[in-house]
């Protein structure tokens, strides 16, 4: 949980636009890093990522992304601006299978 993980996660998205953390420069105590990042509307959000843990023999692990305050979200397509009745880019049947889950929403976080 530091503040340049925070940047080398939020750079994955592309703009990073910047990171929550005390006055002091240290991030707060909890379970999880608030990053604001400019997301592309025009593709899917990203759910995650694959991190290589240390040592080399340890497992990997899925690093899930939330997101705070996702209006007008597509389960089916994974994009912004439309929901999962009207999309036309994904079939209803891929829909189903396309691995957005309401997981990916949070509420305001503390």
């Amino acid at each position: 949980m530091t503040r340049s993980n925070a940047e080398v996660i939020g750079r994955r998205f592309g703009n990073l636009l910047g990171v929550e953390a005390r006055d002091d420069g240290l991030l707060l105590n909890r379970s999880y890093l608030r990053i604001r990042v400019e997301v592309d509307l025009d593709q899917p959000l990203p759910r995650g990522f694959w991190l290589r843990c240390k040592p080399a023999t340890s497992k990997d692990c899925w690093i899930w992304y939330k997101y705070e305050r996702l209006s007008d979200f597509c389960y089916a397509c994974g994009r912004i601006g439309h929901d999962n009745k009207v999309c036309k880019l994904v079939s209803r049947e891929e829909g189903f299978t396309f691995g957005y889950e309401p997981e990916l929403k949070t509420g305001r976080a503390s």
